[in-house]
């Protein structure tokens, strides 16, 4: 299970990445997230989801931090 906080460029908005179904099925259906990204892999012909990017606006840090049980991340 691999969850990853980071910034994006533009300094208003978070990124969340994940490879966990469990992470994902928390969120995605949340209102506060306005963009996803797939990364896929084919394997046998087939494409497989293999992670996430989740984009928050950056007031969410708090939020997500709680939701998903992470550490606090001081000045992120």
């Amino acid at each position: 299970m691999r969850v990853e906080l980071r910034r994006f460029g533009d300094g208003k908005t978070i990124v969340l990445y994940t490879d966990d179904n469990e992470v994902y099925r928390k969120l995605p259906d949340s209102t506060k997230c306005f963009k996803e990204v797939l990364y896929e892999q084919e394997d046998t012909k087939k494409l497989k989801i293999v992670g996430i990017d989740l984009y928050f606006d950056k007031k969410y840090k708090n939020w997500l931090t709680k939701t998903l049980g992470l550490q606090k991340l001081g000045n992120f």
